[in-house]
């Protein structure tokens, strides 16, 4: 049961850190606070965890990479190296359907920015990876066909694209 409130307590750290925001009583977001405030939460949740010895300093930074240590393309390279294509493929799925989720909740005011924000992280960690798997080269020409034409499409320009 420790170890499960230990988890809990390091993720909620984590979430305060990264992003600012906190959650009310019936755990929905409420605001955006200070980065003033939010240190004076994150000392006090520390303290009150380390008294409870659920939690020491060398738990927390192991639990929370840094993201210069993680590079992108090396994380999105093992990750379909671990788990494989096909494995990946379908998560992609999954995620995008979580956000097409989230944004439906979003519209109707049930789901909050931040939460809409990790539904596209999560989507775009997954894009990243099925543009690993199939070409970065591929990718790039699609893309770059694509915006010519959404140019095109604003009245910005003309465009012949010869790709």
């Amino acid at each position: 049961m420790n170890r499960m409130m230990e988890k809990q307590a390091i993720k909620l750290i984590a979430d305060l850190e990264d992003r600012s925001w906190c959650y009310d009583e019936g755990g929905q977001f409420f605001e955006y606070i200070s980065a003033e405030y939010r240190e004076n939460i994150l000392s006090c949740l520390h303290h009150q965890l380390k008294l409870q010895g659920l939690l020491s300093e060398e738990k927390i930074k192991a639990e929370k990479p840094d993201a210069e240590k993680c590079p992108v393309d090396v994380l999105v390279n093992r990750a379909v190296e671990k788990w494989g294509n096909t494995s990946q493929m379908l998560l992609t799925m999954k995620e995008c359907g979580e956000l097409i989720a989230v944004i439906n909740q979003f519209l109707k005011g049930r789901k909050s920015k931040f939460q809409l924000a990790g539904e596209i992280a999560d989507v775009e960690i997954m894009c990243a990876q099925m543009r690993n798997m199939i070409g970065t080269d591929i990718v790039d020409r699609e893309k770059q066909r694509k915006l010519c034409r959404l140019g095109e499409r604003l009245g910005l320009y003309e465009v012949v694209y010869d790709g």
